[in-house]
């Protein structure tokens, strides 16, 4: 979809090279003892079900995914049954008890855990200087009840923090294990409460991200899997694509990338798309043209009948509904393109996309199967090309993947910019293909400022 047009010679090399140069791993990520979680993160009870938590115990192969236990209520249940319940009753998300099994017991990994594991599953009660045979610590010995007592306790920080001082808080110093440390929201401050250490939390924050944290950069279209529902993930949020008319307007359906709905729910919820591109939208005496996001507002009534457009296709709109878009250039009766085109030189060949007035050269020919779906360009005189003003080059749009000629790193354009993808795995998780690379010279790479890479999913 994005191949360079040159010779499939550069391809093939390609190929050996990403083969044969072995790709970058992405860092381990720097403890930083302020931050271990979001509060979000703490409170996201809907992130996993049971069948979510039962698929996470078989992938790990730990004895958890098969062991049944008697739970708080005297039923007996499987080790995935009392999480999502500790969880729901609690408000809690389930990802956080999951952590905390692994960080004190590593019970969600071990195949043969010793029954002094599972009775202190959690490690909650459990302290330095405690004795487990006391019967003030014993009477919380026992996996269900390790598991519901740490999310109750969670959810007792949560609702008690301002009565209780020894409840560590947000933005306030506390010495943990001789260093001081100012948590940055409550979620760390609570874990800190927990386990008092540093070395505890690291490997929380460790194990977290691990599993759960993903880096879905903007750009990407994402869905989960068996939900009708397509998102379009720009500036951190997630905005629903409304319609399927919608989705092809802007969107081409084969760049939709099946994520885990968990992951899908993390990311927070945007304003939708809800109207086609180059839709006509009135709202009180003006009317505009939707290009691209931006509202182009028609200087007359004439000016939108003599480029084309029907004023039967006009759709009335309240000022809430459109207030998100930026506006752009007024559109008047000598409007050149206010839609855009793609133009070609007749006798240079310089392919060009014009709009408003203004032509911004495209570089490579991989820049119109991605930015354009491979729309074959008009070829105008030379001369008449020369009559609108020159622009910047046209640049990828977010979610293509790119090279430089030469090298076999491959990236993203995510927010114009371009990052690093570390290695096979994080390329194949995001439903990525070699054949999408489009190879570029130098000064087209160099429009893309390189940013962080992605987030290894290894």
């Amino acid at each position: 979809m994005i191949r360079d047009p040159s010779t499939s010679l550069g391809m093939t090399i390609f190929l050996i090279l990403v083969m044969l140069v072995p790709m970058a791993t992405f860092a381990e990520e720097e403890f930083n003892p302020s931050f271990v979680i979001t509060d979000k993160d703490l409170v996201s009870v809907g992130t996993m079900d049971v069948d979510d938590i039962q698929n996470l115990l078989d992938a790990h192969n730990g004895a958890l995914k098969s062991l049944r236990f008697f739970d708080i209520d005297g039923e007996q249940k499987s080790a995935a049954e009392i999480i999502y319940g500790a969880a729901q009753r609690n408000n809690i998300n389930p990802r956080v008890l999951i952590v905390m099994l692994q960080k004190e017991m590593s019970l969600i990994t071990d195949p043969s855990p010793s029954l002094s594991q599972l009775n202190w599953a959690t490690g909650f009660a459990v302290c330095d200087s405690c004795d487990v045979n006391d019967p003030g610590v014993k009477k919380h010995m026992g996996f269900a009840t390790q598991v519901d007592s740490t999310a109750a306790l969670f959810r007792f920080y949560i609702e008690n923090k301002r009565s209780h001082p020894w409840i560590k808080r947000a933005l306030k110093e506390y010495k943990i294990d001789d260093k001081v440390v100012v948590p940055v929201n409550d979620a760390t401050a609570f874990l800190y409460t927990y386990t008092p250490h540093l070395e505890g939390n690291r490997n929380f924050r460790t194990i977290w991200r691990r599993w759960f944290e993903r880096d879905y950069p903007d750009g990407l279209l994402v869905k989960a899997d068996q939900d009708p529902n397509v998102w379009y993930l720009e500036r951190g949020k997630r905005r629903r694509v409304t319609s399927m008319s919608v989705l092809v307007s802007y969107f081409d359906e084969n760049d939709i990338v099946t994520i885990d709905k968990a992951d899908i729910n993390m990311i927070d919820e945007g304003i939708p798309m809800s109207y086609e591109n180059y839709s006509l939208l009135r709202q009180g005496i003006r009317t505009y043209l939707l290009v691209d996001e931006e509202l182009l507002q028609f200087a007359s009534a004439e000016a939108m009948r003599s480029l084309g457009f029907n004023p039967l296709e006009i759709i009335d709109v309240v000022p809430s509904e459109i207030a998100h878009y930026n506006l752009g250039t007024m559109i008047t009766s000598a409007s050149a393109y206010p839609t855009g085109a793609l133009l070609q030189a007749r006798d240079s060949t310089l392919t060009y996309y014009v709009k408003n007035g203004v032509k911004h050269e495209i570089l490579n020919n991989g820049l119109l199967a991605t930015n354009f779906n491979n729309e074959p360009p008009v070829v105008i005189d030379d001369d008449a090309l020369a009559d609108y003003f020159d622009g910047d080059p046209v640049t990828f749009k977010d979610g293509s993947l790119v090279a430089n000629i030469g090298n076999s790193k491959v990236y993203l354009i995510s927010n114009g910019e371009r990052r690093y993808i570390p290695d096979e795995q994080t390329f194949a998780q995001l439903g990525f293909s070699f054949e999408d690379v489009a190879w570029v010279g130098d000064t087209l790479f160099e429009l893309h400022p390189e940013a962080d890479a992605l987030q290894s999913a290894s």
